[in-house]
């Protein structure tokens, strides 16, 4: 299952505005060799049901924010045409290079 952050609020007359947000944290190794230096917080599956606990404190709320283990990602090139905001499809997400670390 994967979360997002998610808002929603009450503008004028009654219009209720759906939102979300993306919480980021520092990259860990492996995206900093792709030249990034934030990352998306992926929550690991044990942390779901504390994530959700909206009477968790706020010191243990943020410890969940950590940086996902480098050793469970990977990463391969993928098109340029992805930075561009008319392209569209899966094609965008298919590799098209080798992987950045070998898998076994």
């Amino acid at each position: 299952m994967r979360f997002r952050t998610g808002a929603e609020a009450k503008r004028g007359e009654g219009e209720i505005t759906h939102s979300f947000a993306i919480i980021t944290t520092t990259a860990n190794a492996l995206l900093k060799k792709v030249g990034h230096h934030r990352s998306p917080v992926i929550l690991k599956q044990d942390y779901e049901a504390a994530w959700l606990n909206n009477k968790l404190p706020l010191d243990e709320v943020t410890s969940l924010l950590q940086a996902y283990p480098a050793e469970l990602m990977n990463a391969y090139p993928v098109s340029p045409d992805i930075k561009n905001p008319k392209a569209d499809g899966e094609q965008l997400l298919e590799a098209v290079g080798e992987r950045l670390e070998k898998e076994e």
